[in-house]
């Protein structure tokens, strides 16, 4: 079962004209974070505001997002338990959050082994 959980929450928005294709006449904006095993989608919807606070909606949605009560519909799903995904530890942000300076900073490091080529992949579908 692993020790934690991976969820997928896609938010939905108004299209803005000439900012590229969208699903179902709107733009869709991923996120994907992990948290204990013990949550559930049902314990955690009420709380995506919470959970989510550390992460600037804005830049991740052009600054036409500030809050989650302004998305038009927001649908969160379990991608995979933690321990079906073999790692020890994953980089996970969003754009510009660093990761990608923490990766190349921990390569650097002995005795640390990391998968190549799955830089800025989506999560794995359960």
């Amino acid at each position: 079962d692993g020790l934690g959980r991976c969820f997928a929450l896609r938010i939905f928005v108004s299209p803005v004209a000439g900012t590229g294709p969208s699903v179902l006449g709107r733009d869709v904006f991923p996120l994907g974070f992990c948290l204990p095993r013990s949550c559930t989608i049902n314990s955690i919807r009420p709380q995506l505001e919470t959970i989510l606070q550390s992460i600037s909606l804005a830049s991740i949605t052009g600054m036409r997002l500030h809050k989650l009560a302004d998305a038009q519909t927001m649908v969160l799903d379990e991608l995979v338990a933690w321990g079906q995904l073999g790692l020890d530890f994953a980089i996970v942000g969003p754009p510009n959050s660093g990761t990608s300076t923490l990766h190349r900073t921990l390569m650097a490091e002995p005795g640390l082994q990391f998968v190549s080529g799955i830089d800025e992949t989506a999560f794995p579908t359960s």
